[in-house]
């Protein structure tokens, strides 16, 4: 992780989820994160390849020029990349695994930016992990964002953290696998994307903190 504030978020999301893969979403305290929410998202796992935005911060609209509430998070990204997306917010949904996830994006007037984006899995109340906790950060200052949008971005490089010390591999689907492979046996198949897993272990301390 390079950016403080993506640390900041996955060590937030760590000590609230205790021994358990994952906290609740009823468990996020906004206060506690405050300088980090015009830069947070949360997304709805609607089918196992059919994810979209629950709610994105003031900056993250503003970087992209446009409110991003219920967009489809997929269609973000170019047709192979999308696979990708879709065959990594799949291991997070299945088997609670976090993602760190580096991003060059492109802007309408074609200004490039370097951009770090963790996502963390989070349980509704009544047990099923359909919500991601997401962060996404520039890793430059960039005097434009915020008046020339971004409209383009790949995949520069992949990390899953694990809820435990023994990686699994999830059940990807069909689609996903016919384009790459089960994000446990740490392989990818682009060269221009470097894929690292990464045995997290859980934390054995718990938040103070008591769910809404």
């Amino acid at each position: 992780m390079k950016h403080k504030k993506t640390l900041k978020l996955y060590n937030y999301w760590n000590e609230l989820r205790g021994d358990n893969p994952a906290p609740k979403r009823s468990a996020l305290d906004p206060q506690l994160i405050s300088n980090l929410l015009g830069d947070l998202f949360i997304l709805e796992r609607k089918s196992p390849v059919n994810y979209a935005f629950r709610l994105a911060g003031t900056r993250l609209c503003s970087a992209y020029g446009r409110e991003l509430r219920e967009q489809s998070f997929p269609h973000f990204w170019s047709e192979c990349d999308r696979e990708s997306m879709e065959t990594l917010l799949y291991s997070i949904t299945e088997d609670a695994a976090a993602a760190v996830v580096g991003i060059q994006a492109q802007s309408a007037a074609g200004n490039s930016l370097p951009l770090e984006m963790i996502l963390l899995p989070l349980f509704q109340d009544n047990g099923k992990l359909t919500r991601v906790l997401g962060g996404l950060v520039p890793l430059e200052s960039a005097y434009w964002i915020g008046v020339d949008p971004l409209m383009r971005q790949s995949v520069r490089s992949l990390r899953l953290i694990w809820p435990d010390k023994h990686p699994v591999t999830p059940d990807i689907p069909k689609k996903a696998i016919a384009a790459h492979p089960p994000f446990g046996h740490a392989r990818a198949t682009r060269t221009a994307v470097n894929l690292r897993v990464i045995e997290g272990g859980l934390s054995t301390k718990r938040s103070k903190n008591t769910l809404s």
